[in-house]
């Protein structure tokens, strides 16, 4: 099994950065390799069960259900339906206080690839510097997100 974490951190307090990741079936409006996401229907907005769907281009799409929700601070899913070559993974997302005006950004995705010892390879060779890249893009993206959101909030 796979295992990738990446952190970042950004100068502003947290509680900006929770209300953008906390917006779960907006994920989309942040994350570079998404299209479109939303609350499937019968779900809860937030919170444990809920449950979006995520499209990526090229048809690529996910299913995620939340099996840990820490409000104010990180929620994990566990994805449920793909046709990426991934046969299972869940992954957290969330926000930690260094101080009043900073805040540590974190992605932990942990997975295991579809295919047998070449789906081993693949994650090896190409999966693994993938996700860690796809990850930095989206916490970099969150954290543009983020300063967005303090400007707005707080016009000079």
């Amino acid at each position: 099994m796979g295992s990738i974490t990446v952190k970042k951190t950004v100068n502003y307090p947290t509680d900006i950065a929770w209300s953008l990741i906390s917006d779960y079936a907006n994920i989309y409006k942040f994350h570079p390799m998404l299209t479109n996401s939303f609350i499937n229907h019968g779900s809860a907005a937030c919170g444990i069960g809920a449950e979006r769907t995520c499209q990526m281009p090229a048809g690529m799409n996910l299913v995620e259900q939340v099996i840990d929700w820490q409000e104010g601070e990180s929620y994990t899913v566990r994805i449920t339906s793909t046709n990426m070559p991934i046969k299972t993974a869940q992954a957290t997302i969330g926000v930690r206080a260094i101080n009043t005006d900073k805040s540590l950004l974190h992605f932990k995705i942990n997975y295991q690839v579809k295919f047998g010892i070449l789906g081993k390879i693949m994650d090896i060779l190409m999966m693994r510097w993938m996700f860690r890249i796809m990850i930095s893009m989206l916490l970099n993206s969150l954290a543009k997100a983020i300063a967005r959101t303090s400007i707005a909030a707080n016009p000079i």
